[in-house]
């Protein structure tokens, strides 16, 4: 099999690596290889970070599945590669030849470490970062919790490398770090793109010859012409829809704005098109800009709850059931149809 490998991105030699694959294309394999490799040559040591309590429970467990000697741990897939040592994940510690040499904690835990108890950690691994649809939240204000991890963990130093990794799933592109970072997934035949003054690689991989070869597996064959393919083979972000996606004209003026999850976002009638857009334009002099959360109130702000029944909602409600109301991208869309669904 054709599986992913580092070497692209440590090429870049950027701190932050956000890593986005298809499903089982070994990028979980790649960085665990890396952390070892880092190890044996300068004895540095890694932090390997989960969301919840119970995702980390599921690294140091030993299933037995046929009996005791059948047994399933974190370095499994690794261990063949190196038949020399003795590599082991247990009580949230990774050890090779009994030396410890990584530390494993949840989101919320990391962000509290002292920078004194990690000076030796050059390398932060958060693993299974996007949330797929259902399953599990973001934490709230996981942006500022992720800066908090780096912060204490790197403090003012600048020889560490962080892994962010995670398959291609619906709603990525909103996902706490996306939003917080202003992050957007590289398209077309480039699968790089670097943000924040080179500080930030998001890496969008893909191979089509992994894609043959899974495309023969067990799995490759019953997913076909299904959308799991999409998902899982094809690697595709299922639900782009682009439907009322489109940008307003010229032609089109401003009526009211209003604030959602700390965003700003302007409502525009176009009467020569007899369309209404939401765009992320508005007009910051307008008395019309309404609070949608009690988060979002401030000075000058109009609390949703106290207009319901403003002719301002009532024509966008209406509109939107007739389907006369477009967004000027899919985050627009996404977060303004949350808060027009509040009035249907």
């Amino acid at each position: 099999m054709h599986y992913y490998t580092l070497d692209k991105v440590i090429s870049y030699n950027v701190p932050v690596n956000i890593i986005i694959t298809e499903r089982g294309y070994g990028k979980s394999f790649s960085v665990k290889d890396y952390v070892v490799k880092k190890f044996k040559k300068d004895h540095s040591q890694f932090v390997y970070i989960r969301r919840y309590e119970n995702e980390l429970k599921s690294v140091f467990e030993h299933t037995s599945v046929l009996s005791e000697k059948n047994t399933k741990d974190f370095f499994d897939d690794l261990k063949p590669n190196y038949p020399e040592d003795k590599l082991e994940a247990k009580n949230k510690k990774f050890y090779i030849n009994d030396e410890c040499f990584g530390f494993a904690k949840r989101m919320t835990e990391a962000q509290d470490l002292k920078s004194s108890t990690f000076n030796n950690v050059k390398t932060i691994i958060i693993d299974e970062y996007p949330i797929e649809k259902g399953r599990r939240y973001y934490l709230p204000n996981e942006g500022m919790i992720l800066m908090n991890i780096f912060d204490s963990i790197i403090r003012n130093r600048s020889d560490v490398r962080i892994f962010i990794l995670g398959n291609a799933v619906e709603g990525l592109e909103y996902s706490p770090l996306f939003l917080f970072f202003n992050l957007q997934l590289p398209y077309g035949k480039k699968d790089i793109k670097l943000f924040k003054d080179n500080t930030i690689l998001l890496q969008y991989a893909t191979s089509s010859e992994f894609r043959k070869e899974r495309e023969q597996t067990l799995i490759g064959k019953l997913a076909k012409d299904t959308p799991y393919e999409q998902y899982a083979i094809q690697n595709k972000i299922l639900n782009k829809n682009t439907t009322f996606i489109e940008k307003k004209k010229g032609s089109a003026q401003f009526s009211f704005a209003f604030i959602y999850h700390n965003e700003f976002y302007g409502v525009w009638y176009d009467f020569k098109e007899g369309k209404i857009y939401i765009s992320s334009d508005y007009d910051k002099s307008s008395p019309y800009i309404y609070a949608i959360t009690l988060d979002d109130h401030r000075p000058n702000t109009l609390l949703i709850s106290s207009a319901r029944n403003y002719s301002h909602w009532r024509s966008i409600k209406e509109n939107f059931k007739i389907g006369n109301v477009f967004f000027e991208n899919q985050k627009i869309k996404k977060y303004a149809t949350e808060v027009i669904k509040l009035f249907l």
